[in-house]
């Protein structure tokens, strides 16, 4: 899983409390691994790459931290700026666009699995 500790504490002041980040922690593993988030998009494009989770349902679930405030995985994605730190441990599209052309052009004596009746 993704470890967001360094995140948690480099880019906020005062600095969030241990114990929240440690909760905090576990919310994210939870969301990160329920969610299933995915890239996808041709590898030699990344300025087009579609960033997406297969449920989004999980970010509405209510979390309650060690001091007493209750989030949603949505609010505290937002608050605490995560929604990017979701998707570092996904793999990135292999594809190319090349390989697709490559692939969908038909060569003269090619093997067809379409047959015409």
């Amino acid at each position: 899983m993704t470890d967001i500790t360094m995140h948690l504490t480099a880019n906020f002041y005062p600095p969030i409390p241990a114990d929240i980040q440690m909760r905090v922690q576990e919310i994210f593993d939870e969301l990160q691994a329920d969610s299933y988030p995915f890239i996808s998009g041709w590898a030699d494009i990344p300025e087009d790459w579609c960033y997406e989770y297969e449920d989004w349902s999980v970010f509405d679930r209510e979390y309650k931290l060690p001091n007493g405030a209750v989030v949603t995985g949505r609010s505290l994605c937002d608050d605490l700026r995560l929604w990017d730190a979701l998707f570092w441990d996904c793999d990135e599209p292999m594809d190319t666009l090349a390989d697709y052309e490559r692939e969908q052009k038909e060569y003269a004596g090619q093997l067809s699995f379409w047959t015409v009746e």
